[in-house]
Formats: C-alpha cells, structure tokens, sequence
C-alpha cells in the first residue's frame, strides 16, 4: 500500500464517519426541535382561544347589566350570541390536544371554568325573567354574585395562561439546549479527529523517517565496503520497494566485486 494511500485513505474515513455523525446530529435535533416547534405553536393557538375565550365571558355580563338599568329585552338575544360564541371556543379547546388538557391540573382548571360558565347562564336567565328589572333588588344581589363568579373565572383563565407560556418558554429553553449541547458535541468530534489525524500523520512520519535513516546507514555501510549483510525493512509501500531495490543493487554489487576478485 503507497504512503499516499495510506494516508489519505485514513482521512477519507475519518471525514466520511465525522460526516455521518454530522448528518445523524443534524436529523436528531432537526426532529426535536421540529417537535419543540409545534408544541411552541401549539401553545400559542391555545392562548389566542383562550384569550377569545376570555373576552367572550367578560362580554356574557354585560347584557344582564345593561338589562337592569335600561331594562331593554333585546339584551337577552344579545346574550344568546354570545353564548354560542363562548360555546363555540370551549368546543374548540376541546377538540384538540392542546398542552393544558396534558396535565391533570389543567383539565380541572378547565372543567371548573365550564361549571361556573353554567352558573353564570343560570343567573343571567333568572335575570333577564325579572319584570321589572330597572332598580330590581334581587336582580342587583344576583349581578354582585355574577361579577364575583366572573372574578373567579378570570383568575382561573389566568392559571390557564400562565401555564401556557410557561410551556413556551420551556420549549424554547429546550430547543437551546439541544442546539448548545449538539454543538459541543461536533466540536468534540472535531477535535478528537483533528487529534487524531495528528498523531496518525506523526506516527506515519516518524515510520517514514526511521525507514530512509536505516537505509542511509546501510548505504553507507555498503559504500565502505560491507557486504553480506541485508537491509531488512519490512514495509510494502514506497519505502519497501526502495529497501528491496537496494538490496538486490548491493548484491549485484557483490557478485561483480567476487568477480573482479576471482
């Protein structure tokens, strides 16, 4: 094997292995974060619905108060719209896996939202039946109890929303984290071949150099005038052909100088 295939074969390993290991790198991040990415846009279609969502409820009250100081009855149509808007994105939310419905927590918090949303249709039909709503006492006492179930929910839609960003910025660090620690990885690989390319590249250098320098103490043993001794290198690349070549010079030599002395 020449010298030249012997190191650059070596290399052209080395690069081919350090370039799978790149592409298997490439496409194991690729998929996590790939992943990381639709739970990222998960979370934030979640908190657009559920920010609809919350809107949505805030507006619920509104035509039961304005149905006891203005005792209008089209606010209760206007209530009916916007019930079927609130319905409409709570069957959203149930219709996907969104990252609040993966824990426990969030599924109660979510049930819970459901049942005080019954309980506010509740009061606000016993409103809107009142006759006489304008300076009606029963309904004002059931308005305070809408607005405080109203607070509740509020809070409750806050949890929901922190939550989800929280899940956010959890992905992102993720998706960090396997960006820095894959980039040290290839770093490592980088170095650890560069290492050893180094030291293969001094080891064939350094087999090389300890070739030429016993065949030039044997030149110079045969040139004195030694004889019956053998180069004995042991290599089939460049070197050993020189060796042997050498060697079948020397003995031609010998027998011409056995001839001249005959």
């Amino acid at each position: 094997m020449k010298i030249r295939t012997k190191f650059l074969g070596i290399i052209y390993i080395i690069i081919l292995i350090f370039g799978l290991s790149i592409l298997g790198i490439y496409f194991y991040l690729h998929t996590h974060t790939s992943k990381s990415i639709n739970n990222i846009l998960s979370c934030n279609n979640e908190l657009e619905i559920l920010s609809q969502l919350e809107l949505a409820l805030i507006k619920t009250v509104m035509p039961a108060n304005d149905y006891l100081i203005h005792g209008n009855k089209e606010e209760k149509y206007t209530f009916e719209e916007l019930d079927a808007n609130v319905n409409n994105y709570f069957s959203m939310l149930e219709g996907k896996t969104f990252p609040t419905f993966i824990t426990m927590e969030g599924r109660e918090i979510f049930e819970k939202l459901k049942g005080q949303y019954v309980q506010i249709k509740t009061f606000s039909a016993i409103i809107f039946n009142l006759p006489n709503p304008i300076g009606n006492t029963e309904g004002a006492h059931i308005m305070e109890k809408l607005d405080l179930l109203m607070d509740n929910m509020l809070d409750d839609m806050k949890k929901l929303h922190d939550r989800s960003r929280r899940d956010v910025l959890i992905e992102v660090e993720a998706i960090n984290d396997h960006f820095y620690r894959y980039m040290i990885i290839v770093l490592s690989a980088f170095g650890v071949i560069t290492v050893v390319l180094i030291l293969y590249g001094l080891f064939l250098v350094q087999g090389i150099i300890s070739h030429i320098e016993r065949l030039a103490e044997h030149m110079k043993f045969v040139a004195k005038g030694g004889s019956g001794k053998k180069l004995d290198i042991k290599s089939n690349d460049e070197i050993g052909y020189l060796a042997n070549s050498f060697n079948g010079m020397a003995f031609r030599l010998e027998e011409s100088r056995r001839q001249l002395q005959d």
